[in-house]
C-alpha cells in the first residue's frame, strides 16, 4: 500500500473532517478521497431505524406522506439486503430473517406515529416555526482553498420574529445532554454553510431529537396491580393505557400519571428533546479557520498514523486492517479477501448529480417572501 501525496481539489464533509481528526489510518482506508475501502462482510438483517425515522420526518418537511417515505426506505434497504445476501450465500435469505426486518420497520413506524402524536402532523415545530427549505444538499468553497465542503441541511426555518435557525432531526437511544450539543461541530459547520448560502444570518440549529426506543409498560406486581416505581423507559401514554387495560382504578395511580404528564410535557424526556442551539459569529470564525487548516492537511497528502482507542475493537470498521498493518502481516491479502472499494467517481457532482447542488440565489429567495 503507498501512501498518497500531492496536493489535490478534493470536496469534504463534516464526517470526513471527524474522521481524520480522530483517527488519521482509519481515515485512509476508508475515506471516498483515499483507498475507499470497504469491508466485505456477511450482510445482517439489521434495519438502521434511525434512518427510516429521518426518511420519514423529512418527507413531512417536504410536504409529503412520511408513512409512504418510510415504507419506501424501508423496501430499498431490504431490496439492498436481497441482492448483497444472494451474492454472498447464493441463496435467498430465510423468513425468520427476513421477520427482523419486518419487526424493525413496525418500530421505527411506531416510533413516527408517536412524533407527530406528541406534536401534530399540521406543524409540529409549532405556530412560532416554518419550515422553509428542506433535504438541501449543498457544496460551497472553503475559503482560502480550491477545496469545497458538502453537506445536506434537514431543513432551514423561519421562526415567528424573522430569525433564522439550521433543522437538524437527529435519533438518538439516550437523550444527549445540552452541554454536548452546544460543541458538535456539524452544527456549528452547517449554520456557516446556511449563511453562505442564504445570504442572511442564520442564528443556529433547531436539534429536534427523538428516541429510537419505544417505552415499556409498567411492571405487573405480584400481590397485583402496576408498579410506580419511576423509570425512564416509561412514559404517560403507555403507563395511562396500561391502567386502563387492566382495568385498574385510575385514581389510585394519579400521583405517578400526573408525575409521567409534567415530565412528558416538557421540552426534554427519555424520548424528545428540542432545543434551540445558538451558534455565535466567534464560532463560526474558529471553525471556517480550523476547516480550512484540516482541508490543507488532508488535501497534502498527509502522513497516515493511527490513534488508538479504547473504543477500536468495537467502533472501528477497519480494525482488522489497521490490527494487520500494525503488526505487519500480509495487508495485502487481507484487503483482497476481505475488502472491497467503494464504487463511483469522488467528485461531488458525478457522486450526488449537478441538479442537486443548492443555487445561493435560491436561498436568497426564501429571504425575500
Amino acid at each position: 500500500m503507498q501512501e498518497r501525496t500531492g496536493k489535490r481539489t478534493l470536496d469534504i464533509s463534516i464526517s470526513e473532517v471527524s474522521q481524520f481528526l480522530r483517527c488519521r489510518r482509519q481515515w485512509d482506508i476508508s475515506s471516498p478521497n483515499r483507498q475507499a475501502l470497504r469491508r466485505i462482510a456477511l450482510p445482517r438483517a439489521v434495519l438502521n431505524i434511525g434512518t427510516l425515522v429521518h426518511a420519514a420526518l423529512a418527507a413531512h418537511s417536504q410536504g409529503k406522506d412520511p408513512y409512504d417515505a418510510l415504507t419506501a426506505e424501508y423496501m430499498k434497504e431490504q431490496d439492498r439486503f436481497f441482492v448483497a445476501y444472494q451474492q454472498a450465500v447464493g441463496v435467498a435469505p430465510d423468513q425468520s430473517e427476513l421477520d427482523g426486518f419486518i419487526e424493525q420497520a413496525e418500530q421505527a413506524m411506531m416510533v413516527v406515529r408517536r412524533y407527530f402524536g406528541k406534536y401534530g402532523k399540521e406543524n409540529p415545530l409549532g405556530e412560532k416555526y416554518t419550515v422553509k427549505a428542506a433535504e438541501q444538499t449543498f457544496r460551497i468553497a472553503i475559503p482560502g482553498t480550491d477545496g469545497h465542503f458538502i453537506g445536506t441541511l434537514d431543513r432551514l426555518i423561519e421562526r415567528s420574529d424573522g430569525a433564522w435557525f439550521v433543522g437538524e432531526i437527529k435519533t438518538f437511544d439516550r437523550r444527549p445532554e445540552y452541554d454536548s450539543l452546544i460543541l458538535r461541530p456539524q452544527f456549528t459547520a452547517y449554520t456557516w454553510a446556511a449563511n453562505v448560502l442564504f445570504g442572511s444570518p442564520v442564528h443556529g440549529v433547531l436539534y429536534d431529537g427523538v428516541s429510537r426506543r419505544l417505552p415499556r409498560p409498567p411492571e405487573t406486581l405480584k400481590r397485583g396491580g402496576l408498579s410506580k416505581a419511576w423509570s425512564d423507559s416509561l412514559d404517560y401514554p403507555s403507563y395511562f393505557q396500561a391502567v386502563q387495560a387492566g382495568g385498574y382504578d385510575i385514581t389510585q395511580y394519579a400521583d405517578i400519571l400526573q408525575r409521567l404528564y409534567e415530565r412528558d410535557t416538557g421540552p426534554d424526556t427519555p424520548y424528545y428533546m428540542r432545543r434551540i442551539i445558538p451558534i455565535t459569529p466567534g464560532q463560526i470564525v474558529s471553525f471556517v479557520d480550523q476547516l480550512r487548516d484540516v482541508y490543507n492537511d488532508i488535501a497534502a497528502g498527509p502522513k497516515v498514523y493511527p490513534n488508538f482507542q479504547t473504543t477500536c475493537t468495537w467502533d472501528c470498521h477497519v480494525c482488522d486492517l489497521c490490527s494487520a498493518m500494525q503488526h505487519k502481516e500480509d495487508v495485502d491479502s487481507l484487503i483482497k479477501l476481505g475488502y472491497t472499494q467503494n464504487q463511483g467517481s469522488q467528485s461531488f457532482q458525478q457522486r450526488h448529480g449537478a441538479e442537486e447542488t443548492v443555487d445561493a440565489d435560491y436561498f436568497t429567495q426564501l429571504g425575500k417572501e
